[in-house]
């Protein structure tokens, strides 16, 4: 018994060869579709992907205390339905070796009991503009 391996089509065949330099230019640090390499797929995959995370949220309807909660506003509260799930820390300094703990920052998850939509909330004492933003359902 020998091996062979499948034929691929002209389709495939540039498929293939498009994966392959696009992974080579992410590893050389190059921004994904920065590259003028006539290959696309990766800035299509991205954009895509974009773009149907942007099209869940629009259609996802809040309900009255949802779409009342101010986001993206630091100490701005929430409502009484938000029931509170787990919290982590983040790092968001750029110089991760510098051990301060005042460059970390709290995320807690948060999920509403009537409509069901999934929040976060930032609690970064250096940046006015974390606060509250929806992540889904």
């Amino acid at each position: 018994d020998t091996y062979r391996s499948p034929r691929l089509s002209l389709q495939e065949k540039q498929s293939v060869v498009c994966v392959v330099m696009a992974w080579f230019s992410c590893a050389r640090g190059d921004k994904p579709g920065s590259s003028d390499n006539g290959c696309t797929m990766t800035a299509d995959l991205n954009r895509q992907t974009r773009e149907a995370r942007e099209s869940e949220l629009k259609k996802m309807t809040l309900c009255e205390p949802c779409a009342g909660v101010q986001r993206n506003w630091r100490r701005a509260p929430g409502h009484a339905e938000l029931e509170q799930g787990g919290n982590r820390q983040e790092d968001m300094r750029s110089d991760r070796h510098n051990k301060h703990k005042q460059s970390l920052v709290t995320i807690t998850s948060y999920s509403c009991a009537r409509c069901g939509t999934a929040w976060e909330y930032e609690n970064n004492k250096a940046n006015q503009q974390a606060g509250w933003s929806v992540v889904g359902r």
